[in-house]
Order: C-alpha cells, then sequence, then structure tokens
C-alpha cells in the first residue's frame, strides 16, 4: 500500500513535491511523465523533492503523472498533478504614509496567483544600482527617502519571478536643519546660493512664501535664524552655522518677539535726494550705509528705478560677475551680488553684500555701492524721478552674530533737466520707512 500526496508549484524548471509511504517494505522508486502510459519514462530513486524540466513537448499535456514501486516490487497506481507552470511575475502596488519629513513608512500590497511572494529589492535609485536593499517580503517598512522623493520597489514570487520596478512618491518633505535653504539634507555652501535666490524670487520673506517664487526653498531650512522672516540675517546665520556648527547661530537674539523697534540706533541705507542729471549723460548713484552702533555682516536690497528714463550697461568686462557701472565700496573679505533684472519692474537691481567667513566682520559707515546710469537724452521737461528701494525683497540686516536687525531705509531721487539745460536740485522730504 502507498500514501502520496503530489503539488507542483513552479516554472519552466518544475518542482515536484513528493509524498509516499509503504508500510512493508518502503517506497524504492518512481517514474514522472506528462504521458500516463509512461512510455519514455525510466524509473528514477524515490525522493521527496524532484525536479521536472518542462519540455516543448509537455505543453500540450495538461499533468504531470507520478508512480512509485516498493523494494518488493509493487507498483502503485498512477497519480497525477495539473501541469502549473508560474512564469508570471507578482502584481505590486505601494502605497506612502503621510508625514513630514523623509523618513516614511511604507505599505506594500503583492498579489501572485500561484505562490506567495519571498523576497523584494528595495532603493531611491531607479537603475538598482546603489542602496538596493534585498530583504524577506514584507507588507510594512519604514524607508528613508532621498531628495528625489521616490522609492522603486520589485518583489519576487516564491519561484523566481521579479515583479517590474513598482515607483511610489511621497509629497514634498522638508529637513527640518536650520540654514538648509535647498532642501538637501545639509546646510553648506549651496545654501548661501539659495538664499539668495529665495530672498530676491519675489515671494515675501516669510516661511510661508518660501515654496513659492521662482525659487522653491525648504521653509523649515531657509529661515536659519528662526525669526519666522528669511532675510539678510539668514544668511550671516548660514555662515556661521556652515563653520561653526548648529549651535553657532545666536536664535534668540533674532527672534520675532525680541527684535528691537527701528531707532536712531539702527542701521540705515540712503540714496540721496535731487542727485543732479543731465541728459544724455550718466549719472552716479550712491547707496550710503550708516551702521549706528549696529554690527552688521550682511545686506540684502533691491533698487528700483524708471527704465524710461535710465539705463544700466550690464557689460563685465573683467568677468567679476559684476556690471562694471557698479562699484562696491565694502572691504576686502565681503562678497558682493548685483543682479540687473529689467523684467522686474519693482526691483531692477538685486544686491547682496555679505561676509562668508567667520569671524564675521562689521561693515563701516560709507557708500557700500555705487551705480553708473545712463540717462536719456532726450527730456520734454525737467523731471524728479524717484530711486525707492524696492519692497519685494524688503531691504534686510544681518549682525556678526546671525541676527536679524531691524533697520530704515530712505528713498533717493534724481533731477533730471531738459536737454540743453542745467538741473538744479529740488530738496524734498526725506521718506524713512
Amino acid at each position: 500500500p502507498f500514501e502520496i500526496s503530489l503539488a507542483i508549484i513552479s516554472r519552466p524548471n518544475l518542482r515536484e513535491l513528493l509524498g509516499a509511504e509503504d508500510n512493508l517494505s518502503g517506497v524504492a522508486a518512481m517514474r514522472l511523465s506528462t504521458d500516463p502510459t509512461f512510455a519514455d519514462a525510466v524509473w528514477r530513486p524515490f525522493a521527496s523533492t524532484s525536479t521536472w524540466v518542462y519540455a516543448q513537448a509537455d505543453r500540450s499535456r495538461e499533468a504531470l503523472h507520478v508512480q512509485f514501486r516498493d523494494y518488493a516490487g509493487n507498483q502503485s497506481e498512477v497519480y497525477a498533478a495539473p501541469l502549473l507552470v508560474d512564469s508570471t511575475p507578482p502584481l505590486v502596488y505601494v502605497k506612502v504614509a503621510a508625514g513630514d519629513t523623509l523618513t516614511r513608512t511604507l505599505n506594500i500590497y503583492s498579489y501572485d496567483e500561484l505562490t506567495y511572494p519571498s523576497q523584494m529589492r528595495i532603493t531611491n535609485d531607479p537603475l538598482f544600482l546603489e542602496g538596493v536593499v534585498t530583504q524577506p517580503y514584507a507588507d510594512t517598512l519604514t524607508w528613508t527617502f532621498d531628495a528625489r522623493r521616490v522609492v522603486w520597489v520589485q518583489v519576487q514570487d516564491g519561484v523566481g519571478n521579479w515583479s517590474e520596478p513598482y515607483p511610489a512618491y511621497t509629497e514634498q518633505a522638508y529637513f527640518d536643519i536650520a540654514g538648509d535653504c535647498n532642501n538637501d539634507g545639509k546646510t553648506d555652501a549651496g545654501d548661501i546660493s539659495a538664499l539668495a535666490l529665495e530672498i530676491f524670487d519675489q515671494d515675501g520673506n516669510t516661511p510661508d512664501g518660501v515654496v513659492n517664487g521662482t525659487f522653491a526653498g525648504n521653509p523649515r531650512g531657509c529661515d536659519a535664524n528662526r525669526d519666522a522672516v528669511v532675510d539678510a540675517g539668514d544668511i550671516s546665520c548660514a555662515v556661521l552655522l556652515i563653520f561653526n556648527g548648529a549651535d553657532a547661530c545666536s536664535v534668540q537674539s533674532s527672534a520675532a518677539g525680541d527684535q528691537p523697534g527701528v531707532g536712531a540706533d539702527s542701521p540705515r541705507l540712503t540714496i540721496p535726494l535731487g542727485i543732479p542729471a543731465t541728459p544724455g549723460q550718466p549719472v552716479t548713484v550712491p547707496v550710503n550705509y550708516a551702521a549706528n552702533g549696529s554690527s552688521i555682516s550682511s545686506l540684502v536690497f533691491s533698487l528700483d528705478y524708471d527704465q524710461n528714463l535710465f539705463t544700466l550697461d550690464s557689460t563685465d568686462s573683467d568677468n567679476d560677475g559684476i556690471p562694471d557701472n557698479v562699484t562696491i565700496g565694502v572691504p576686502a573679505g565681503f562678497q558682493a551680488s548685483v543682479v540687473q533684472d529689467g523684467s522686474d519692474n519693482d526691483g531692477e537691481l538685486d544686491i547682496l553684500i555679505a561676509d562668508v567667513f567667520p569671524p564675521l566682520a562689521a561693515l563701516p559707515d560709507g557708500a557700500v555701492i555705487s551705480v553708473t546710469l545712463g540717462v536719456t537724452a532726450t527730456v520734454a521737461a525737467p523731471v524728479e524721478s524717484p530711486l525707492p528701494f524696492a519692497q519685494d525683497p524688503h531691504p534686510s540686516f544681518g549682525n556678526t552674530a546671525g541676527g536679524s536687525v531691524a533697520g530704515s531705509v530712505q528713498d533717493g531721487s534724481l533731477l533730471v533737466g531738459t536737454s540743453g539745460e542745467t538741473s538744479y536740485p529740488i530738496y524734498l522730504p526725506a521718506v524713512q520707512r
């Protein structure tokens, strides 16, 4: 007598799980075939597991047949099991749990009609070349995304079929790292550039607006000194964080509620009123700075002028990134950026001045920048043209401790006479903000 069970779960190389028992002499041999007559089958020693090579001729057959023989020569009846050839990969779906960081829970759903999932591969690399984690299949796992914010998952079934890589995306998440304005998980030189782009991209100067505008920054990181304003103070703070570590920036001194009001001891930027200008002749406009007792290491402001009356030659013959008609008047060690944006109707010149190497130095009083503008050759009547500081971004001051300092500005003006006439200044009341 025999007790036999047979199951087949496989793909072109078939694996049979065989069970047989003879209570008297024991099971000695077996034979396998897709032909129920066993016309071409040979007896082989009994084994509880055997591999069957799935040949082309087997494709027309519906079952694999097996017969057993004991040591006394008795043959069992013929048993059959359906040919289940599993060459189909499992189906995969991945859902990313909500969160506000790049470390998330992945919920993985996989289905295979014939076999259970056995293992899986997970990576942030779409080519599966770097950072690939191979592990037993699991319904959930914790995963950290990189800046690309997409994870790729492959699942293998029990007979070795791999699914197609499935991409799962997370919504934008932000590193809670002070100074990490470009949201790459660290604070470095790239964040100084990111802060400059963020401050001047016309989306306001609050963390809530950081994700808007032409540069989408990290609202947690761009506000490096955590004072709820993204401005010059964050540039000074980011520099300190880069060189001196996480506790280098004096956040408390720049907290929004602790900022002093604008007073006589506040830093100040001014443009003279009534600067004489002659049609067809260049005119130089200085921007003067007064510390008034403050230790300021960074400035951010934009200048506005009437492009119908004035032009700025953008020629940069020395390739220093600053137009030749712009003169920077700050000490060595300070870095300056001057960007001309003719499409911006509220601030054609974006200016950033900062010390970027600790210990941060304080700017001395004087003209921090002078801009030489061309004046149109024909003016119908004498005109006083405003030279205001733009309000987006609002002029800002960063101190040597990395804090934002409330300051003030005075708008200026150019007095342009008609062609062939001499212009005389007419001083108007100062505009203070």
